[in-house]
């Protein structure tokens, strides 16, 4: 995406471009610092600016939505609530910081959930991991008066979404796109790479499954099917 051939044997990077993090880190951890955990981590703490007194949403278990609760709990959130339709991710979302779980399949009604559990408030922040029309809008309606909707997942080119105004003005609050997180890269990886050191990000769960290069596509194959939560292409 980003044209630096992550895939190519070597590769000849901008100095700016590269920053040093704890050699202690293994690789296959390490490469996850490119792309999704910083825009979870970073959606939270940096975009979303979560306190902590918030109740906090996070839409969406993977690998975005799993950093998007480390982060909030890093920042010590009061409540963060997790939602997936695949109840096979609950479980790791609770490793991550979750404090409660909602499969979005078999509650009858997701905003009434939400506001049962923050006693009928709805979420200080709510974090949209997925991304897309459906969850845009949704996230709007788990909101109390005043809240932060994030934008973290990348919606499709063609996702239009159409909403009422009159609730958004009576409601208030904002809604903000997080691109990395609004991460610095020579602050913020290698804190999150500290942070994995002293046990408090998980990062290893990630790693469900190496390949060699020359199987880097049977990797993009097991993450698109939902098999693997990132595949890791080790050379």
């Amino acid at each position: 995406m980003l044209g630096v051939g992550g895939l190519a044997e070597l590769v000849v990077m901008p100095e700016r471009q590269v920053v040093r993090i704890d050699p202690r880190v293994p690789r296959e951890v390490a490469a996850l610092l490119g792309c999704g955990v910083p825009s979870g981590f970073g959606a939270a703490v940096h975009t979303a600016g979560v306190g902590p007194a918030d109740d906090v949403v996070i839409m969406g278990c993977g690998g975005v939505g799993l950093a998007a609760i480390a982060g909030a709990r890093h920042a010590g959130a009061q409540r963060i609530i997790a939602l997936d339709s695949n109840p096979a991710k609950l479980p790791m979302a609770q490793r991550f910081g979750a404090t409660d779980v909602v499969d979005v399949t078999t509650a009858a009604e997701v905003a009434g959930a939400v506001r049962e559990i923050t006693e009928g408030q709805g979420a200080d922040v709510v974090i949209d991991a997925v991304g897309g029309t459906r969850t845009f809008t949704q996230g709007l309606g788990l909101r109390a008066p005043g809240a932060r909707l994030v934008i973290v997942g990348a919606p499709k080119s063609t996702d239009v979404a159409e909403i009422a105004l009159r609730p958004l003005f009576l409601t208030g609050g904002s809604i903000r796109v997080s691109i990395w997180g609004d991460c610095v890269a020579s602050r913020d990886l290698p804190k999150l790479a500290d942070l994995y050191l002293a046990g408090q990000l998980p990062l290893e769960e990630y790693v469900q499954e190496t390949f060699r290069l020359e199987d880097a596509q049977t990797g993009y194959e097991r993450l698109l099917s939902g098999e693997v939560l990132r595949p890791v292409v080790l050379l």
